[in-house]
C-alpha cells in the first residue's frame, strides 16, 4: 500500500483483514457494504512529510 508516494505497508491480499497502517485501514474501511450505515471517513493527524 503506498501512502504519499511510499510504500508504507506490505501485505498479502488474503491478510488484508489484519493490517497495521491507519492508511490501509481506512482504505478497507471506505469499501461500500450492503445494509451498513455510512459514517464520515476519519482523516489522518499527520501530514506527508513534502505537504507544506
Amino acid at each position: 500500500v503506498m501512502y504519499a508516494g511510499k510504500v508504507v505497508e506490505q501485505i498479502k491480499a488474503s491478510e488484508l483483514r489484519d493490517a497495521q497502517h491507519p492508511y490501509t485501514r481506512g482504505l478497507l474501511n471506505c469499501m461500500p457494504r450492503i445494509g451498513f450505515e455510512r459514517h464520515p471517513l476519519p482523516v489522518l493527524d499527520r501530514k506527508p512529510e513534502w505537504a507544506a
